[in-house]
């Protein structure tokens, strides 16, 4: 056994997730696991095959392409198949997403490659994906992100003991300037700025239902598209095309979070964007899908539900001049602020940098026992 810790990394979300965390590490403590993504080739056509055949809010497969090179000069690589191949076992292993570590024999590849399992769970909203018993049953410790968190996970059920020691990920480079980031300098300075975020899944992100309201928006205000590659586009005919004949600025190839000090205001529908917004006290606003009854079943408690009763929320029938009339109300903004106060204190139990102290510490006493 390898007394070492296994970052399993799927996508780029994952690395984003974590970062700050492996940084934080000695380097000997470590190893970066990376599993093989799908191609494209193959996505796109399961993607055309869901068009077809109308069943459009299958699970979307993020086309990630990680290659070894990118994590050469952090730490020792290796991929997912090299370490099974050689029988290579670490002390323990961490991952965010588990299903797409992949599986062998009925089980999780993640579970063949360490004595211990760690999930990174600082996701602050999709109760409906993270509390998964199934999947949280193969783990012994749960990360997450907040008291209201830990409960939630507590009450699934489940054997691995839950941890709150806070989200590393929201942290802001050091000495970060908004001026000298290069989006910033090709902004309209005259205008005011929207980050638009949209979540995955047909019935849930705001995409189809609210491009034409962003694309208007660009007349009065700058208007940014966050959205990484293909896992938003994946269930809807023709939307990146719409998108690009639309929206100016779409940015794939950045972590939303790093985009939050460019914004105004933030639009996100559902998943953990809402919770950002709110960590970085952003202007938010939400979109809500036009399954609302879906959605309630499908997320119930999640908090990027139950934020909405605070949280100023827009409906696909709402016209472009209530847009722009909740953007422009300066009062309603002031009031706002005490709101995102409130649901701060409640689902942020510490800072990020606090966070990452906490997680190593916990990892190094992981490997010295």
């Amino acid at each position: 056994m390898v007394n070492k810790i296994a970052f399993v990394m799927t996508d780029w979300t994952t690395w984003e997730h974590l970062k700050n965390i492996i940084h934080a590490l000695p380097a000997d403590s470590y190893d970066i696991v990376v599993c093989k993504n799908e191609s494209e080739k193959a996505c796109c056509l399961r993607t055309l095959a869901r068009t077809f055949v109308r069943f459009t809010n299958g699970r979307i497969h993020v086309m990630n392409k990680l290659k070894l090179e990118d994590f050469r000069n952090i730490g020792n690589v290796r991929t997912m198949d090299e370490v099974l191949l050689s029988g290579l076992r670490y002390k323990c292993a961490i991952c965010v997403f588990p299903e797409s570590t992949g599986w062998k024999n009925g089980r999780l590849k993640i579970e063949l490659i360490a004595e211990s399992l760690i999930r990174a769970s600082f996701i602050t909203g999709a109760y409906s994906y993270i509390l998964c018993k199934e999947i949280n049953k193969k783990f012994d410790y749960i990360l997450c992100s907040g008291k209201e968190q830990k409960k939630a996970y507590v009450q699934s059920g489940i054997r691995a003991e839950v941890l709150d020691l806070g989200n590393p990920r929201l942290l802001q480079p050091p000495a970060y300037s908004v001026e000298m980031d290069p989006i910033f300098q090709r902004l309209d300075k005259n205008k005011k700025t929207i980050l638009w975020i949209p979540t995955h899944g047909r019935r849930k992100s705001s995409v189809a239902d609210y491009l034409s309201v962003f694309s208007k928006l660009q007349e009065d205000f700058n208007v940014i598209m966050s959205s990484p590659p293909c896992t938003i586009y994946g269930d809807f005919c023709f939307i990146r095309w719409r998108i690009k004949q639309k929206i100016e600025r779409v940015v794939t190839d950045r972590d939303s979070a790093s985009l939050m000090p460019l914004a105004d205001f933030v639009f996100c529908d559902y998943g953990g964007s809402p919770l950002t917004a709110i960590y970085y006290d952003k202007n938010v606003l939400l979109l809500n899908s036009r399954w609302r009854n879906w959605i309630q079943r499908e997320l119930g408690k999640s908090p990027e539900v139950l934020i909405r009763n605070g949280i100023v929320n827009f409906n696909v029938t709402d016209s472009y001049e209530y847009f722009l009339g909740i953007l422009n109300d300066d009062e309603m903004w002031k009031q706002q602020k005490h709101i995102r106060q409130r649901y701060r204190e409640k689902y942020f139990s510490c800072s990020s940098e606090d966070a990452v102290k906490k997680i190593c510490e916990f990892i190094l006493k992981l490997l010295a026992n």
